[in-house]
């Protein structure tokens, strides 16, 4: 059965097609028809409060009715079970709400790759646009009339974030107040997608005010089997409900289920797919002093430096995982603070296109090891050199030997979920999405990010949502 007809059809609700269709039904003369696999509320009033709370990562637990769930391995024996968003706003709707912007050199890369549109000079009026920066809205860098707020931690409001801003200082890395400007790598607050406390997604920061309009359509529940070409040319999407015709569709379901609905409609040849992502290691600590966390983020400080042409990303948690995934906001704080140790080297990973099995390929390579080693150390050396920041967990007998912290980062081991590049803007696509050798199809997602990203994804999500939507 065919269903009336779209000019665009968007399948994904998520960081870059709820953008995605949100610009695109500005144009009243342009009908837009938005696909999402799983819950589509109308409102904030009816979205689930628990996910709105940004002090908290209540949402990436697996196996939820709003998630996707992936069967994975990190590295041999390390079995995983990834989590995604499977709602309006995608995972950020489930994710921690970090808001990071790629860095300057991330853009300029990604530039000579997929066109001079993804250059920081061709670029900065769109990432200005996308924000409301509650601290910098004066600079030339920032946006003060965008849809998503960003707002930082005060790093002095808690003893923990300002004990490991002043060991990172101390140890020779350079502050970067803003991690969004653009700026040399160093020790800083994390810029969030929130605002009072309530985690600012991209239902809430853009789609909630578009629904009004007779042009938008938004379908829940509707997942996609795949595209309908005739020809060399896209003509409608095949639901599980049926059958929606549109003169132009556009892939936005995430870099890990775009190539799979690719393959299924014979528009992409392969069984399997690369991607990139960023090992996570969580190194636990116990400050001398206790205080409960900011009731607006569980983040606080964030260092970001190179290492052999790599960069590390050692990120601060002010709850223990206890009260971040689960229980009350105030429990169990004498459980450990966690510091996220994240190699952000690019990791080549590869999706299974029928059975969505990932192996992420992690720690395969001796110069991943040694990335990681050189993490934790530095995590570690931060912890040691600030009394404020107590003990960390890490023994003392795998600091000191290779191979035994090799054995102790493995049993930690856990991704960032950082996953981008599986449909590469340059190659299979061009740099506005545009699918090679079949009219009609674009894909607008972190699947077309050129390669891996220093920094995580979030941001650049929504910047891809603008972009193709220019």
């Amino acid at each position: 059965m065919s269903r009336t007809a779209a000019d665009v059809i968007v399948i994904g609700a998520g960081a870059a097609g709820a953008v995605l269709a949100a610009r695109l039904s500005e144009d009243p003369d342009r009908r837009v028809l938005l696909l999402e696999a799983g819950p589509a509320p109308r409102s904030i009033s009816e979205f689930p409060s628990e996910l709105l709370d940004a002090s908290r990562v209540l949402g990436a637990r697996p196996f939820r009715s709003r998630n996707w769930t992936y069967n994975a391995e990190l590295a041999h024996g390390r079995p995983f079970d990834l989590v995604r968003g499977r709602m309006l706003g995608g995972s950020t709707s489930i994710n921690g709400g970090y808001f990071i912007r790629p860095t300057e050199s991330d853009l300029t890369r990604w530039a000579e790759l997929a066109g001079p549109e993804w250059s920081l000079n061709r670029s900065l009026d769109l990432w200005r646009g996308i924000e409301t920066d509650l601290e910098y809205a004066t600079s030339p860098l920032h946006g003060d009339r965008g849809p998503i707020p960003i707002s930082r931690a005060q790093l002095d409001s808690h003893p923990a974030s300002a004990a490991f801003y002043e060991a990172s200082l101390a140890a020779g890395y350079p502050d970067e107040s803003d991690k969004n400007a653009f700026s040399e790598p160093g020790i800083g607050p994390v810029p969030t997608n929130s605002l009072n406390g309530v985690r600012w997604n991209v239902a809430v920061a853009y789609l909630f005010p578009a629904l009004a309009r007779p042009n938008l359509q938004v379908r829940a529940h509707t997942e996609v089997e795949s595209v309908v070409v005739r020809g060399r040319r896209a003509v409608a999407v095949q639901t599980r409900a049926g059958r929606f015709d549109g003169a132009e569709i556009v892939v936005a379901a995430g870099a890990l289920e775009s190539p799979r609905i690719l393959a299924r409609s014979g528009l992409d040849p392969r069984s399997h797919a690369f991607f990139r992502d960023h090992p996570q290691v969580i190194v636990g600590h116990r400050p001398a002093s206790r205080a409960l966390a900011p009731e607006s983020t569980w983040m606080g400080a964030a260092l970001h430096a190179n290492i052999d042409d790599a960069t590390v990303e050692i990120l601060q948690s002010l709850r223990p995982m206890s009260a971040l995934v689960g229980e009350s906001a105030t429990a169990n704080e004498l459980n450990p603070l966690l510091i996220s140790v994240n190699d952000n080297h690019e990791q080549r990973s590869v999706i299974d296109l029928v059975s969505g099995r990932i192996e992420y390929n992690y720690l395969g390579s001796s110069r991943a090891r040694f990335l990681m080693r050189r993490a934790v150390r530095m995590a570690t050396d931060l912890v040691e050199s600030h009394g404020a920041l107590g003990l960390h967990d890490v023994p003392d007998d795998a600091l000191s030997n290779d191979s035994a912290l090799d054995a102790w980062i493995h049993s930690r081991l856990g991704t960032s979920v950082h996953s981008g590049s599986s449909i590469p803007a340059g190659s299979v696509v061009d740099g506005f999405g545009v699918l090679q050798g079949v009219a009609g199809v674009r894909v607008a997602d972190t699947s077309i990010i050129p390669d891996g990203p220093s920094r995580g994804p979030a941001a650049s999500a929504v910047f891809i949502g603008e972009l193709v939507a220019r």
